[in-house]
């Protein structure tokens, strides 16, 4: 008999009722460990698990941060003014950050961030040799429109970056 592999994922999604969160789901499983037929749980281990609980899931952002901040990557736009010959221009600035050493790398400007532009700046930065998400295992970046679904696509395909911290 072969045995499959199981997604947990969707393990948890078939599982449970839509609308509930997983801290509900938790605290409902261990308040009913006292009442297991089959090798009840002590009340001791059960303040335990409650314990463990809140502090796996209370986790701060800026205890996260600090954490991954060896692996972590920023990535965000700002804006400049430039005096060009057809005078007074604004540049969209796009730039990475890496919250240990705090090293900016700007990965380019242009006058007008759109999506041909931005795919090449996803190619840009995700190359082996010299991209500015080398050594990165997460990438955060805000929910603004210039990130496009295909910049985000070349991202994760073309480097280890985990894209899951998106604020």
């Amino acid at each position: 008999m072969r045995r499959e592999a199981i997604n947990s994922t969707e393990a948890f999604r078939q599982n449970t009722v839509p609308g509930i969160t997983f801290r509900q789901q938790a605290e409902w499983w261990i308040a009913s460990l006292p009442a297991r037929k089959r090798r009840p749980v002590k009340p001791a281990t059960i303040s335990g698990s409650r314990d463990a609980l809140n502090a796996w899931l209370s986790v701060s952002w800026k205890s996260f941060i600090r954490s991954y901040r060896d692996v972590l990557v920023g990535m965000d736009f700002f804006t400049t003014e430039v005096l060009t010959l057809k005078g007074l221009r604004t540049y969209d600035v796009l730039f990475f950050i890496h919250l240990e050493t705090r090293r900016v790398k700007l990965a380019g400007f242009t006058p007008h961030a759109d999506q041909e532009w931005m795919e090449q700046q996803g190619r840009n930065i995700t190359m082996e040799e010299w991209g500015c998400l080398k050594g990165c295992r997460y990438l955060l970046y805000d929910r603004n429109a210039k990130f496009c679904q295909s910049f985000r696509e070349l991202i994760k395909t073309g480097s280890d970056c985990q894209q899951g911290a998106r604020i």
